[in-house]
């Protein structure tokens, strides 16, 4: 019996003028407090009461009381201003009644996270000190049967303190800025739940299999139980999975608690023969099956649980190439992922993580890493069902890393958080790896706790020391790095031996950046005449410290597409530049493989409306970027290497591909053919293979198109499209830069400004079957290339852009007289008469949309 405590009510302590005793009591009437988000921020809450401007538009932020004028590195090391708002505590109240089913029974509150410390009230009763309640990433479960009132009103209030440099909290680092609350509140869920004497906790599923048989696994329930009764008791535990039961009496002395397992050895009914595996969705099916719990005294129901749980064995390796590679199921992969991040005020959204993970799939990547970002439990249970792997772990650049600086009791802080936070999730299968260090690994003795905390609560699971190539104490090399860049540099630089960012290794942090939102997003929060690079507004947007402006990327946009018109063709070509950056860093490290072996794109989102470091914006529209990685992340996929010219052919795939057809073609801005070649080729499971090398470009064309084309009977199955300069890029010889790599010349596209407009139809087409999907057939029926074409769904009222909108392709370029389809989903239904297609690109004024 669970219940979740959603309405909440908030007030600053100076406001107050009442301590914990009174506010925890029915007496009190809290006359002037607000409506609080939970989970959420105290910052959250002001501003959806209207006390506080929207801090995500403009400069709105800055304009907020207490917030950090001047910081411009990593926010969490600074102090509070000493006229802040948020250096004083700030308190939480809720007023809720006893479930007539929960009568009777032993009732318990979880707080599942608090940022960061809290005296806990309930009932006129201080149930926990802030001298216990410290710590993010903790966990509370907290017995209060003899608090409570049966006959109500209960009434439980939190005194809740700020986070300080010096504490183990969350942080957003140098990604954006951050509210001058600290993200100060309750971040996670507060949960009321009854059970009878005796409670089930963290229940778990663990498996094993026989070395490479994956046609048998025994199982290893488990569970801890607690007494909360003031005697000793005797249960039964039974655990059900399926037709599959397991029973054990169990004796637990007064107030105690015992784990609890069942053991193959004991129970050889747990050796599973056939089981169906969990698998990365591109693999294979991410099968989940359900373990049942419950406990009875005297055949009478004290609690029960129910946990998801895949069957699935992951295992790394440092290779040959000295690089980190995963196995799931007996199968080396390629990791191709993206860092997630939650919102700023951090709140939660269940329609938003969907996307989020709708997002990623329509990528094509396989993984999310989570720095110290550790999501909902809905986030996890979803990643599970939709077959992602997550790496996760600790934050880098704070008090988590600054371990010479560690205060008595920071280390029985730390092993409480990985704690909690090992028994939260060592159920889920998407858990692939964990991070116990960030940018660095842990000093010794640190390094040994944390080690010891998993060997006991986790012991399967694969952990490194940092997402850095720095060996640790223990454990030696990581066989990962995190060399950068984490800013722009282009398409060549991935494929160049010389540069500290080549694809090769797993690169667990890494991108050319270069993630500009479309026009229509920027309009959107950054007001008027600032709606430029490089005006206030627009470099608060970007990120801090040596990321606090898109320079680099403005630069970029200018150097090879030439001086922007305005500001919505300054996006457009920001478009096309992340475009061809991202795809080209994903496809480096596919060529590679298994010298490279993954790598993590910086970032998949964004905690607020940003210009840097996404995928796509906070309104849910994807930029160049987003769909550069869609196109690089194809299972079956043709590409071009910037270093050498050559074409390769790719299947990141569990099953061959025969009797395939690569057309490679090589076009001049005026549509001519200059080269076309047919390769007939047969692909293995996870094969990769150099086709040929491409002829010489002709030196009088100063942009050249190659179009790679795959067919399978005749049936297209993949395409590719790469504009390429007769100029190439020239890198600086050296750099100090720790970030990007600097260049002496920019490869030169601006020719395709000269690209005659072309004459594109369109139609959109409306399934019978199913209203949230829509095609789009396309035809250039001009005699030159249509260029990098955007498709937009937009309401034929106002004009506002459809989101989200899962497209199959888009920014596509397509030879004369080419035709073809698109696909795309919407999260709802689809009003035909209300939504109208537009196309942008190089069109003339005849294109037709229809």
């Amino acid at each position: 019996m669970n219940t979740c405590m959603n309405t909440w009510l908030m007030q600053s302590s100076d406001r107050v003028g009442a301590h914990g005793e009174t506010l925890s009591t029915a007496d009190y009437t809290p006359a002037d407090w607000l409506p609080a988000t939970v989970p959420g921020t105290v910052v959250a809450g002001l501003v959806e009461n209207g006390v506080y401007p929207d801090p995500y538009i403009g400069l709105n932020m800055q304009t907020l009381p207490g917030y950090k004028r001047g910081v411009t590195t990593h926010f969490s090391r600074h102090f509070m201003p000493d006229d802040s708002p948020f250096r004083r505590p700030w308190w939480y109240r809720t007023t809720f009644d006893i479930p007539q089913d929960y009568k009777g029974k032993r009732l318990w509150l979880l707080f599942k996270g608090i940022n960061y410390s809290a005296n806990i009230w309930l009932n006129g009763k201080r149930i926990a000190g802030s001298n216990h309640v410290a710590g993010t990433f903790r966990g509370y479960d907290l017995e209060v049967t003899h608090h409570i009132r049966p006959a109500g009103p209960n009434v439980l209030a939190l005194e809740l303190f700020a986070p300080q440099p010096d504490d183990l909290c969350l942080t957003f680092i140098d990604w954006n800025p951050v509210p001058p609350d600290d993200c100060m509140g309750i971040w996670q869920p507060v949960v009321l739940s009854a059970t009878g004497p005796v409670a089930i906790r963290h229940p778990f599923v663990s498996c094993e299999f026989a070395p490479s048989r994956w046609d048998r696994a025994t199982l290893t329930p488990e569970a801890t139980l607690v007494n909360a009764a003031d005697r000793p008791l005797s249960c039964n535990l039974t655990a059900r999975i399926g037709p599959l039961s397991v029973r054990r009496t169990v004796r637990l002395p007064a107030h105690g608690r015992r784990t609890v397992r069942f053991t193959p050895h004991g129970f050889p009914e747990l050796l599973l023969h056939q089981p169906r595996l969990w698998w990365p969705y591109q693999l294979g099916e991410p099968y989940l099956y359900r373990m049942e719990m419950r406990v009875d005294i005297k055949g009478v129901l004290s609690d029960s649980a129910t946990v998801d749980f895949g069957i699935r064995d992951v295992r790394s390796r440092i290779n040959e190439h000295g690089a980190r590679i995963f196995s799931v199921n007996g199968h080396d992969l390629l990791i191709r992922g993206a860092a997630w991040v939650p919102d700023l005020m951090l709140r939660q959204s269940r329609n938003r993580e969907v996307v989020d993970i709708a997002m990623l799939k329509t990528m094509q990547l396989n993984a999310l890493r989570f720095e110290g970002k550790l999501g909902s439990d809905e986030l996890w249970d979803r990643c599970d069902r939709e077959g992602i792997l997550v790496l996760a772990g600790w934050p880098c650049c704070n008090h988590w890393e600054r371990w010479h600086e560690w205060k008595p009791g920071d280390r029985e802080i730390a092993e409480a958080s990985l704690r909690w936070q090992m028994l939260r999730l060592r159920h889920h299968p998407a858990l692939l790896a964990w991070l116990y260090g960030s940018d660095f690994p842990p000093p010794e003795p640190v390094e040994r706790l944390y080690l010891k905390v998993i060997k006991e609560i986790h012991p399967g699971l694969t952990t490194l020391s940092s997402a850095a190539a720095f060996p640790s104490a223990l454990r030696g090399p990581t066989g990962v790095k995190m060399t950068g860049p984490n800013k722009y540099v282009p398409p060549a630089y991935w494929c160049d031996t010389t540069k500290p960012g080549y694809a090769d290794s797993f690169n667990l942090e890494t991108c050319p950046d270069a993630c500009i939102p479309v026009y229509e997003s920027l309009q959107r929060f950054i007001p008027g005449d600032q709606c430029r690079p490089g005006s206030p507004a627009w470099n608060h947007h970007a990120g801090v410290s040596a990321f606090s402006n898109t320079d680099d990327v403005n630069q970029a946009v200018t150097a090879r597409y030439g001086s922007p018109d305005d500001m919505r063709d300054f996006s457009r070509m920001a478009q096309v530049l992340g475009y061809e950056a991202w795809r080209a860093m994903f496809e480096a490290y596919a060529r590679n493989y298994p010298r490279a072996t993954g790598v993590i794109g910086w970032m998949l989102n964004s905690a607020w409306p940003s210009v840097n470091w996404q995928l796509y914006d906070v309104y849910l529209q994807p930029n160049g970027a987003f769909y550069g990685t869609q196109t690089a992340c194809e299972p079956l996929h043709l590409q071009y290497s910037y270093d050498d010219a050559s074409i390769w052919a790719t299947n990141l795939a569990l099953e061959p591909r025969k009797r395939l057809t690569a057309n490679i073609a090589v076009v001049d801005l005026n549509g001519n053919t200059r080269f076309e070649e047919d390769i007939g080729i047969s692909l293995g499971a996870y094969e990769r293979r150099c086709l040929r090398f491409l002829p010489k470009l002709d030196a009088s064309d100063p942009v050249s198109f190659l179009f790679l084309r795959l067919r399978q009977n005749k049936r297209p199955v993949a395409r590719n499209v790469y504009w390429l300069a007769a100029s190439a890029d020239v890198f600086e010889p050296e750099t100090k830069q720790k970030f990007s790599w600097p260049l002496q010349k920019h490869a030169d596209f601006s020719a395709l400004r000269t690209l005659p407009p072309a004459k594109v139809c369109s139609r959109l087409i409306f399934p019978d079957d199913d209203n949230r999907k829509i095609k789009v057939a396309l035809q250039n029926t001009s005699a030159h290339p249509a260029f990098f074409l955007w498709l937009k769904l937009v309401d034929r009222q106002t004009g506002a852009l459809a989101a989200p909108v899962y497209w199959s392709e888009n920014a596509l370029t397509l030879r004369p007289g080419e035709p073809w389809e698109v696909q795309a989903r919407l999260a709802d239904r689809i009003d035909r008469d209300t939504v109208q297609l537009l196309v942008e690109g190089n069109l003339d004024s005849t294109s037709e949309i229809i």
